[in-house]
């Protein structure tokens, strides 16, 4: 998706852990993100591990049945976009129709004569979520987020141009697309299902051995 040009319709605050470093916010599996989407379902969220990253937008395209976003979206990990979880249900992923697509983003701060006009809070919250797309894309990384009130859960991707790149980099500077992230929003409870009927479905298809194939 382009960086968006339409009047944000609602706020959030993006919280969670930045990912400064490898650790305790690797979910190295899908099986691992599943669980980390059901622990966090059942419980408060670790004050230790939870600061706020950004203040961020949400426009026409958010969904909004049978409730419109969380005011908070909480990250709870980051995983390899090679992941099958991830690949599955983001981009052109054979399941990715089961995923509402949109756009999360702040006020863009990729040139000298926008940020000249920019408050210097706004200015800060900005390059955080910029910041972090750079951050997820060079790491190849999606982020996590946790499973809302009526049981929609995210994943978030670093923005992309027509061409498959745009973004800056953490050497060169930012560009528009590190000042918007997709957010790929579905019913945790129906991903869970399907990620569980497709490891049946390869289970069923390896042909059982039996003693006189031996």
């Amino acid at each position: 998706m382009p960086y968006p040009t339409s009047n944000p319709a609602a706020k959030h605050d993006l919280v969670g852990p930045s990912h400064q470093d490898e650790g305790d916010d690797t979910l190295p599996t899908s099986e691992s993100i599943v669980e980390a989407i059901e622990a966090r379902r059942s419980s408060a969220p670790p004050a230790s591990n939870i600061s706020k990253i950004s203040t961020v937008y949400t426009y026409a395209d958010a969904p909004s049945n049978p409730k419109p976003l969380s005011r908070s979206l909480e990250i709870i990990g980051y995983a390899d976009v090679a992941l099958s979880l991830i690949r599955k249900f983001t981009d052109d992923g054979p399941l990715s129709s089961h995923m509402s697509k949109c756009t999360v983003g702040v006020k863009r701060a990729d040139r000298p004569d926008i940020r000249a006009v920019l408050r210097d809070h706004d200015m800060a919250n900005s390059d955080s979520l910029a910041e972090l797309a750079v951050r997820m894309r060079e790491g190849q990384l999606a982020a996590i987020v946790a499973a809302d009130h009526v049981g929609r859960f995210g994943i978030l991707r670093p923005m992309e141009d027509e061409y498959g790149g745009g973004g800056g980099s953490s050497t060169g500077g930012y560009t528009k697309h590190d000042y918007a992230l997709d957010l790929y929003v579905g019913d945790f409870t129906d991903i869970k299902n399907m990620l569980a009927g497709t490891a049946t479905s390869a289970a069923s298809s390896i042909p059982a051995v039996t003693t006189n194939s031996l």
